[in-house]
């Protein structure tokens, strides 16, 4: 078995991933990063502070808020071209950070159908003239409409 190199790794990764030292500056980072921020090639370079990547501000937030919890905090941002990125700045045991970037754009668009779709179907079950209702397999009921709960009296849930 070939042992992979860290930056091997890195790349293969489908996150964004930068990773800083205690003073804030790039010690590793994988290109997927440039990819998801929408980054020309050398935008990021070791040794380079973070100011200015989007979503660093959030991070240094948290960093001063959570700097003794050591727990990872998740923000979301737009992007100038409308995509919606979710970076995580977790604390790193030699005092600098991890950033993970990923692109949440498709997500974000399914849950905005799913709830659309969710809107309308309950309209619908609202607003049918027949009662509806469905039972889980203990025979429980789990929904109904208005009409099927006038037809047989049931509370106001």
């Amino acid at each position: 078995m070939t042992p992979h190199s860290f930056e091997s790794i890195l790349e293969s990764l489908p996150q964004g991933i930068v990773l800083l030292d205690s003073a804030n500056r790039v010690t590793a980072f994988n290109s997927r990063t440039l990819d998801i921020l929408g980054l020309p090639a050398g935008a990021i370079g070791r040794g380079m502070n973070i100011d200015g990547l989007p979503g660093t501000a959030d991070c240094r937030a948290a960093a001063c808020r959570q700097s003794t919890t050591g727990r990872p905090h998740t923000s979301q941002f737009a992007l100038s071209d409308g995509r919606m990125v979710s970076m995580t700045c977790a604390p790193s045991k030699d005092g600098g950070w991890i950033l993970s970037y990923e692109d949440i754009s498709t997500l974000i668009r399914v849950e905005d159908s799913l709830t659309e779709q969710h809107h309308r179907f309950d309209a619908a079950l609202r607003n049918m003239p027949h009662g509806l209702c469905m039972f889980d397999s203990t025979k429980k009921l789990i929904l109904c409409n208005p009409a099927y709960a006038r037809m047989y009296n049931l509370p106001d849930r």
